[in-house]
């Protein structure tokens, strides 16, 4: 039967499964990443088609379909288990003052040009996007597969992507369109504020905005 217990069980072995995958990922872009560079100039492949080619290849192997499995449990396992109302898919963090943009589609935001450190909340996200540099934090209103391009990418570049489960966190969040705020991911759990002028002011100074 459906209890706490075993929904925190279950979600212990989702986070390890989730774990080896990332390191699946980083072992490949090792061992290959120079290699895939090498050849894809001797063959005057695309500069594009060079960046995506180790993540392509994990995703032809059988780690996609755990990957895909992990994150269609994901959302029963969290109810079950009771689980706060983030998940987070790619960590980083670090503490960050910036501005908050507010897209439908985290597709909408690729071709913006953002202020450093910003953090941006999307309702929808198919997986594939790229996301503006600049960016330190990205919340989606649904999750991605762990070995998806975004998530690739998000641990390469070291910004968080972060899922949220919670309709009305996720409505908290977007109604601070345009806002300056604090914010941290701490263990499962992202934290935010808004920011005080003297704090914006310091912060302006130290010429981290």
């Amino acid at each position: 039967g459906e209890s706490e217990d075993s929904g925190l069980r279950a979600a212990a072995a989702l986070s390890g499964a989730r774990n080896v995958l990332t390191e699946i990922v980083d072992r490949f872009k090792r061992h290959f990443g120079s290699l895939g560079e090498a050849l894809g100039t001797c063959f005057n492949a695309s500069p594009e088609t060079i960046r995506v080619f180790v993540e392509e290849a994990i995703r032809g192997g059988p780690a996609f379909s755990l990957s895909v499995c992990l994150r269609k449990a994901e959302p029963a396992v969290r109810r079950i288990a009771r689980l706060g109302p983030f998940s987070v898919i790619a960590p980083h963090y670090e503490e960050v003052v910036g501005e908050v943009y507010v897209f439908d589609h985290l597709r909408e935001s690729m071709a913006k040009e953002l202020r450093r450190n910003s953090i941006i909340v999307a309702n929808k996200c198919d997986g594939d996007e790229d996301v503006p540099d600049g960016c330190s934090y990205v919340v989606i209103g649904s999750t991605v597969d762990v070995l998806s391009h975004v998530a690739v990418r998000a641990r390469n570049e070291h910004h968080g992507l972060i899922a949220c489960f919670d309709a009305d966190k996720l409505e908290e969040l977007r109604n601070l369109e345009h806002s300056m705020v604090k914010a941290k991911l701490e263990g499962e759990m992202f934290k935010y504020s808004m920011v005080e002028m003297s704090t914006l002011t310091r912060v302006r100074s130290q010429g981290n905005l």
